[in-house]
């Protein structure tokens, strides 16, 4: 469906009679218009100083509610049974069309808050990159997090400072395929290390 979506919003921008902008004179941009200032996101601060979406405060809240809701209500302990084991899950009761499809819906939800929250804190305006991988970064950080919402916001602000560092690695000489090296590692080092780890069997102590 990722996919899909994409080829849909790359006809969308192509086509003057869809969401193609209205531009003056026979140049057109693979682009929509730009959004209006009315509905634009606040920032937190004023650049050249630090300054950040005030998505972010969104996405803080989110986060912990949802880490509230796995741990601390039914629904989200269910979906952990069913995450875990989704035949004992079967066999307790729990309909796991019902529960996985509800968790498959809001997340997908979720990921069109963030495409939303991208386009009117930052893009300003749709195009077929502008999402700039950011939902495959966040698979990523899904992986490592392990379903801990305190651990996804870690593992989100590091690997948000390594996107951001990343521009300017080249004004330093480093090249730029630095950052998702480094990520790779991060999420090799986190993911594959405790399978490996149980792997190991401990070696046979002599009587």
């Amino acid at each position: 469906m990722i996919f899909v979506a994409a080829q849909v919003l790359a006809y969308a921008v192509n086509n003057p009679w869809f969401i193609q902008e209205r531009a003056v004179g026979s140049v057109r941009l693979a682009e929509s218009d730009q959004i209006s200032s009315h509905v634009r996101l606040p920032r937190l601060g004023h650049y050249p100083h630090a300054n950040v979406g005030s998505g972010v405060l969104l996405a803080l809240a989110l986060a912990l509610t949802v880490g509230l809701l796995l741990t601390h209500s039914r629904w989200g302990f269910r979906l952990r049974v069913l995450g875990l084991n989704p035949v004992a899950a079967r066999r307790a009761g729990i309909d796991a069309a019902l529960v996985g499809g509800a968790a498959i819906v809001l997340s997908g939800a979720f990921a069109g808050l963030a495409g939303g929250v991208v386009l009117t804190s930052s893009a300003y305006r749709l195009t077929p990159t502008f999402s700039n991988n950011i939902g495959w970064t966040g698979l990523l950080v899904a992986l490592v997090a392990r379903n801990d919402s305190g651990a996804a916001i870690a593992t989100a602000v590091l690997f948000g400072a390594l996107e951001a560092g990343g521009s300017f690695l080249s004004t330093a000489g480093i090249p730029t395929d630095l950052v998702p090296i480094v990520q790779a590692l991060v999420v090799l080092g986190v993911v594959l290390a405790p399978a490996l780890l149980r792997r190991v069997r401990p070696a046979a102590v002599p009587a």
